[in-house]
């Protein structure tokens, strides 16, 4: 599956996305932002405002509540959505509007984002005891 950025840089490459903006607002809905001086404010949503071509603008959100419904949300401390709330709020509004306005680019190909919403129980670490990920890289490329 696609994750992350890669997504979005397919359909860049398209040259047919013509708005591409995404927000982080807060319970009352307030974008989180420098001028607003409240980036320390809780994040409740993500936005993903978008238009292929000529078409409208389209919006595409997803907030805290749809990540509790979707049971993703409190998470264990190794989840993504634990470490990373806002991230994974943009990247599941990201998703979401790529998917409906560019199914032809992405090919029906799962974007982890989107498509998997890992659980407790699927979420785990599997380094090696003793060794910390910067070791291993160390012996891999020595």
């Amino acid at each position: 599956s696609f994750y992350g950025d890669l997504p979005l840089a397919l359909v860049q490459k398209t040259n047919q996305l013509s708005t591409f903006r995404e927000v982080w607002f807060d319970k009352d809905y307030n974008e989180i932002k420098f001028s607003n001086k409240n980036l320390n404010a809780d994040v409740f949503g993500a936005v993903c405002f978008i238009s292929r071509g000529k078409g409208d603008v389209q919006e595409f959100a997803f907030t805290l509540d749809d990540a509790k419904k979707a049971g993703v949300f409190p998470a264990n401390a190794m989840s993504p959505w634990t470490k990373h709330t806002r991230i994974m709020m943009r990247y599941k509004a990201r998703s979401i509007a790529l998917k409906s306005l560019f199914a032809d680019v992405i090919s029906g190909t799962s974007i982890l984002e989107y498509d998997y919403d890992l659980t407790e129980k699927e979420i785990r670490d599997v380094s090696p005891k003793g060794e910390s990920s910067a070791e291993q890289l160390e012996q891999i490329f020595e």
